[in-house]
């Protein structure tokens, strides 16, 4: 996808987010796919931890694209751990993601308007160490 076309959502550009606590979608998710909300509830937290180190919708550059599903489900395992067997942590990773952005990003999508042109993250300059403390 081209940068370009990265559309996301105006509700999630910056403050007012509207899944404001990662419990939001699992309703929704539950009633879709089967299971309970405990059942979801891992990888939602997962998907939003990010939001610890930014906590607007930049944090979600950090797992909310196709690379960040297939890592969630190495992390969580290929299906979840209760009945109904046929739900897949791919499945629940990918509406995550959907619902918060509207599709599915790849990483380089994200990266695409951030491409660095100077300084230490275009490594333009000489190799320098910093001071241990």
């Amino acid at each position: 996808m081209d940068a370009s076309a990265m559309s996301i959502p105006a509700a999630t550009r910056f403050e007012g987010d509207e899944h404001g606590t990662s419990l939001s979608p699992l309703p929704l998710q539950r009633e879709e796919m089967g299971g309970a909300v405990a059942d979801y509830q891992p990888i939602h937290d997962w998907f939003d931890a990010s939001k610890a180190i930014i906590a607007d919708f930049r944090h979600r550059a950090l797992r909310h694209h196709a690379e960040g599903i297939f890592m969630a489900e190495t992390i969580f395992g290929i299906r979840c751990n209760s009945p109904p067997a046929g739900l897949f942590q791919h499945d629940g990773g990918e509406q995550h993601v959907r619902e918060d952005l509207g599709f599915i990003p790849s990483f380089a999508d994200w990266m695409k308007p951030y491409a660095p042109s100077r300084g230490w993250a275009a490594r333009n300059g000489s190799k320098t160490s910093l001071p241990c403390s």
